[in-house]
């Protein structure tokens, strides 16, 4: 078994044992008491950042690349959400050169289709 099985394993094991009809979950995205005061939810918090690690590793790894990016990286790095100001200050570009060049490549890939 790999490394995110083993992880979401253990989420499921201690969501369902501790936290299915706890009356202070509230299934809430902002639930505090559950990440701040509960073991149990810091536990699973702790377990989901590791399960986000591997992305925030390639992130880095992307935007450190720099004028080296290609435009299937700055596809991903899009999906992720990293904010277009970011990519194009990693690829050493003002905002209106990014744009610009993501929009031809739109254009682009719209004749191919």
């Amino acid at each position: 078994m790999n490394g995110r099985l083993e992880i979401l394993a253990k989420i499921d094991k201690l969501y369902d044992g501790n936290c299915i009809g706890c009356p202070k979950n509230n299934t809430s995205k902002t639930n505090t008491y559950c990440t701040k005061k509960c073991e149990v939810g810091k536990e699973l918090q702790k377990l989901g950042n590791q399960l986000l690690k591997p992305k925030q590793d390639k992130r880095k790894a992307l935007l450190k690349k720099g004028q080296n990016l290609t435009f299937a990286d700055v596809d991903w790095l899009l999906l992720q959400e990293v904010p277009k100001r970011v990519i194009a200050k990693s690829a050493n570009m003002g905002m209106n050169r990014f744009n610009t060049v993501i929009m031809r490549r739109k254009r682009e890939w719209e004749k191919l289709s």
